[in-house]
């Protein structure tokens, strides 16, 4: 049997918006429980400006939360997004997005 894809753009994904609109992050709904935020940025005031209702994400074995700044490796457009390198959501999803598709566990 083949799982079904997740793609980002049915996970509610929203921008995270910082100055004048600039893009420096998104959340989305957790591909596993639909109910909480996770969010990611890849600008270092990303996590100043997330709300406190989002699961901050982490990067694979970084249990301190050091340096979480992801890696835009795409146009900042959602169903098409690639960060680098894999996301740790704790208590959520743990995975990546790779082409606006959500992979992993």
């Amino acid at each position: 049997m083949v799982a079904a894809v997740v793609r980002l753009m049915d996970l509610d994904p929203q921008w995270l918006l910082w100055g004048h609109g600039r893009r420096i992050g998104v959340t989305f709904l957790c591909p596993h429980c639909y109910r909480v935020r996770i969010g990611v940025s890849w600008h270092k005031r990303g996590h100043e400006v997330m709300e406190d209702r989002v699961v901050r994400a982490r990067m694979n074995g970084d249990p301190e939360f050091v340096g979480f700044v992801w890696k835009l490796t795409s146009k900042l457009k959602l169903d098409r997004l690639s960060l680098e390198p894999g996301i740790e959501a704790p208590g959520h999803w743990h995975g990546a997005i790779k082409r606006g598709e959500m992979r992993g566990a």
